[in-house]
């Protein structure tokens, strides 16, 4: 099921504060055509409320992951699908170069980081692990 709408909104702190890292990210965005609500040398604030059927946003969360290196702090997603009342919340963090998607206090190690995965793969990844667990 491909959401309606999804909304990203978060903060993130830098582990390691720097210049070069905010340019980066800035060169990044704008080859993206996103917008940061607020880009320091020492965190971010991101927004975005919109279609994402491609998962577009996240394939960019996951290049800035590979940037950003280390980070406090959470991007959430909201998921709203025409054919539900309620809306499903994805939260991400950002560790070691990778964008972890965290579930029920768990972390599965799901790197989205390029569109070759998809949903379908991502949720057997997730079942493999909790029969794992």
């Amino acid at each position: 099921m491909i959401p309606e709408l999804v909304g990203y909104d978060g903060e993130l702190k830098f582990n390691t504060a720097s210049p070069e890292i905010s340019g980066k990210l800035q060169t990044l965005a704008d080859r993206h055509h996103f917008n940061f609500r607020r880009l320091s040398s020492r965190g971010l604030k991101f927004y975005f409320n919109g279609r994402d059927t491609g998962r577009h946003v996240l394939e960019f969360l996951g290049e800035a992951a590979t940037i950003i290196g280390d980070a406090d702090g959470r991007i959430n997603a909201e998921l709203i699908f025409a054919e539900k009342d309620d809306s499903e919340f994805e939260p991400y963090e950002i560790r070691s170069g990778k964008l972890i998607r965290v579930s029920d206090q768990k972390i599965y190690n799901v790197p989205i980081t390029c569109r070759d995965i998809n949903d379908r793969e991502v949720r057997r990844y997730e079942e493999e692990i909790k029969r794992n667990s």
